[in-house]
């Protein structure tokens, strides 16, 4: 049985990558500033980015729970990597995947709102950069 806390996370997680499967990822050079904008990520709760250091220290099943989430928003993200060998893919999604998380805590935590818009705009030209 699943603790509260380890259902709101799934619950969260489930959110953000059935986003991301909705959305047009045919060209991540476009959609990934999209992506990055804080406004959307918060609306969908992203638990990774607002609960990351909190959970490293929950029960297992949460973790396990967040673990899975982060898995499954690699394996979308690697989907736009097709020309590219599996492991090079999910290599390159897991990297994408850690800037935007990372991106979003790191906005969150600088008291400056122009600081915290440069966090999110320097991981998003950086990540279009390197898909392009």
């Amino acid at each position: 049985m699943s603790t509260p806390t380890a259902e709101r996370t799934r619950y969260a997680v489930e959110a953000i990558a059935d986003w991301v499967v909705r959305s047009d990822t045919t060209n991540m050079g476009a959609s990934t500033p999209m992506l990055m904008r804080r406004n959307v990520l918060d609306s969908l709760g992203c638990a990774i980015a607002a609960l990351g250091s909190e959970m490293a220290h929950s029960a297992p099943d949460t973790r396990v729970v967040a673990t899975e989430g982060f898995l499954k928003l690699v394996d979308i993200l690697a989907g736009e990597w097709k020309e590219s060998p599996p492991e090079v893919a999910q290599s390159r999604a897991m990297a994408a995947a850690a800037t935007m998380i990372g991106a979003l805590m790191l906005s969150r935590v600088v008291t400056e709102p122009e600081l915290s818009s440069a966090v999110l705009k320097s991981a998003a030209d950086d990540l279009t950069s390197r898909h392009a």
